[in-house]
């Protein structure tokens, strides 16, 4: 496999060489000074391994930063003009809602909650029933 040229910025071409294949394993001690050997090949990827995993973990960590980022930015003003505009609604908002749902539920449209209303009702009622006046 040749090098393939790169140009550097005075025109002059740069060679890139790939890691040579071991013909014959060229070894160094290993890095704790054991008799253990360790190929230079082995050595360069481990090297490699060490910065680049770093890296795709760091670029994980700014897309992740930025894409929090943008999202703050945009749902700050956001809240910033629904906030107040929530507040000036809410003696109209819940006041109407409560309406609404009386009416829905004297018309017999079956609002949500009407379930538990009919069984507080009932059990009212039953407790009524059983209970009687002693006027001595």
């Amino acid at each position: 496999m040749s090098p393939s040229p790169i140009t550097s910025p005075h025109h002059q071409p740069l060679y890139i060489h790939p890691p040579s294949l071991p013909h014959k394993p060229q070894t160094s001690m290993a890095a704790n000074g054991s008799d253990q050997h360790v190929s230079l090949d082995q050595q360069f990827y481990e090297d490699l391994v060490k910065i680049v995993v770093p890296m795709i973990f760091a670029g994980h960590i700014i897309s992740l930063s930025i894409v929090g980022l943008a999202i703050f930015l945009i749902l700050i003003p956001m809240f910033m003009i629904l906030i107040p505009v929530f507040i000036i609604m809410i003696p109209v908002l819940f006041p109407a809602s409560f309406i609404f749902w009386i009416c829905s539920y004297l018309t017999g449209e079956h609002p949500i909650g009407a379930d538990q209303l009919e069984e507080v009702r009932k059990k009212i009622v039953k407790a009524a029933v059983g209970f009687t006046y002693n006027w001595i």
